[in-house]
């Protein structure tokens, strides 16, 4: 079958596909993580997701409100935790390149933060006509009168060089950069951690098609055995915890598609697909989570499910609401009410 490429995102087969097919594949150096999320061709686990545990609306929503976040700025756009600490952990030399630390607030005595705080500064100076000035006005207001020997910190000021020095380079908060750097020498001290994070490939984008939609998936890490590794920070990572967050945030669903991507792109299953989970705070504990193959059958379902549903609306350009779309529904009565009364439900 013909295929054919444009380099960065694979284009889909000539001719129709109903069943399943890789497609292509797209090292880190070969396709960044902006580009791999731009496209609109392939689906992936997150989206599907969003389908099979809301509705159909609810991702056509999503998708239109982060068509209106890329509007916005490099300067604007806030930069997630989860963002800084996945390239830190996976592509540190793309961090230390492309990421600059913004100063800490903390190491700087008597700092102004606001506006009001330049006001003010002003005012205990006897200093008059500061109310209509804007931010750099204020700056230049302050640094007129100061003494020599006067210590006089502003953020404004700080931020704006910093700004000016990164040079289009990711901003990252001192307190997350210093943070990420921590949360890895703690995974690096673990040889088994060490091997994951220094071997392999990163950040590995498959595209495929399963029955017959155009599916995508990026792998934290394939490791030299063969083993599909995500990578994920949390607030806990206590087993118990964590394996209710991960079914409920769809992991189950994200990982059995990584798992039957990478049987179509290899031909053969990996060798183990798992979760390497982090606390964000000190002492940052860690733990690997191994995916039963309950769990990514149930996972499978999930995403296959959600598929057809997604297949469904993408024909007929239909997009329901919850509970299909209907405007009324009986209130729902949770499981766990039910066994509570279950005196009131013949079936439980």
């Amino acid at each position: 079958m013909e295929m054919q490429t444009n380099g960065l995102i694979p284009e889909l087969p000539t001719m129709e596909v109903t069943a399943s097919m890789f497609v292509d594949a797209r090292a880190a150096e070969e396709l960044s993580n902006e580009a791999y999320h731009e496209d609109e061709t392939y689906i992936t686990g997150s989206s599907l997701w969003t389908i099979f545990s809301k509705c159909p609306a609810a991702w056509r929503f999503q998708k239109a409100q982060e068509a209106k976040a890329k509007k916005l700025n490099s300067a604007q756009k806030p930069l997630t935790f989860g963002t800084t600490s996945h390239t830190m952990l996976l592509e540190p030399d793309r961090f230390q390149r492309e990421f600059f630390r913004l100063p800490n607030p903390d190491d700087f005595p008597e700092l102004i933060t606001s506006m009001k705080g330049m006001e003010k500064w002003l005012k205990d100076r006897g200093q008059k006509g500061y109310s209509s000035k804007t931010a750099a006005e204020l700056v230049a207001m302050c640094r007129e009168i100061q003494q020599p020997d006067e210590v006089l910190n502003i953020w404004h000021e700080i931020e704006d060089q910093a700004i000016k020095e990164a040079a289009g380079r990711e901003i990252v908060p001192a307190k997350d950069w210093d943070r990420v750097h921590s949360m890895r020498d703690v995974l690096l001290a673990n040889h088994n951690y060490r091997r994951i994070i220094e071997t392999g490939v990163p950040e590995l984008s498959i595209f495929c098609i399963i029955d017959g939609v155009p599916v995508k998936v990026r792998l934290d890490r394939v490791t030299d055995l063969g083993e599909i590794i995500d990578y994920k920070t949390t607030q806990s990572a206590e087993p118990e915890k964590f394996g209710r967050l991960a079914h409920d945030l769809g992991y189950w669903c994200k990982m059995a598609l990584q798992h039957d991507c990478f049987q179509l792109c290899y031909q053969q299953n990996p060798t183990g697909t798992k979760l390497l989970v982090q606390e964000k705070d000190e002492p940052w504990l860690a733990i690997m989570n191994r995916l039963t193959p309950e769990q990514l059958m149930i996972g499978r379902g999930q995403y296959k499910t959600a598929l057809q549903l997604y297949k469904q609306c993408r024909d007929l350009d239909i997009w329901p609401a919850y509970a299909n779309g209907q405007e009324e529904i009986d209130l729902r009565t949770p499981v766990y009410l039910q066994q509570r009364y279950k005196e009131y439900f013949k079936e439980i």
